[in-house]
């Protein structure tokens, strides 16, 4: 007796991002520990800034290809359609989990993240102490203008602050 054995393959980008909506659904767990949230909140988009270097460049030159009659290539343009379209949902579910849940609930632990405006008044002399005595001997200034030829390392972390005469004092 002939048995046959119907194999599904699920496409490998595909199943990747599903992978980081179960690390993204881990961190919208209420009964998850706040810290551990935070560090699925990390993982996810480590893995997504993962994706984008190692497979997005690959897809987007499989379907510039395969639009090319003179190749044999076949490649399902929806991928990278349902690839963004996964992603774009992913980010505004990690966007809502960050802003109206994990944010809040830092702010009860007295934990206050502090972006998009500047620092009240009341605490710019400690953060400017802060900084002086525990941040900036970790910080390599590199000044860039025309003459400098600066060229940023891929996975490196950088930090761009604009200053204007007068500034500095």
């Amino acid at each position: 007796m002939e048995t046959t054995v119907k194999s599904e393959l699920f496409n490998r980008d595909l199943s990747w991002l599903k992978f980081n909506e179960r690390i993204l659904m881990e961190a919208e767990r209420d009964g998850v520990p706040l810290l551990e949230r935070i560090k699925f909140l990390s993982i996810f988009s480590s893995n997504l800034d993962e994706f984008y270097r190692v497979r997005m460049p690959v897809l987007l030159a499989l379907e510039k290809l395969s639009n090319n009659e003179d190749n044999d290539i076949h490649f399902n343009s929806e991928l990278v359609k349902t690839a963004n379209s996964l992603i774009f949902e992913q980010q505004q579910r990690y966007g809502k989990t960050l802003q109206l849940d994990i944010i809040p609930k830092l702010k009860t632990q007295n934990i206050e993240l502090v972006y998009g405006h500047h620092f009240p008044d009341e605490i710019q002399t400690e953060i400017r102490r802060y900084f002086l005595s525990q941040v900036l001997a970790f910080l390599q200034p590199v000044s860039v203008n025309q003459e400098t030829n600066f060229f940023p390392s891929n996975n490196e972390l950088y930090f761009l602050v604009t200053v204007q005469q007068g500034d500095l004092h």
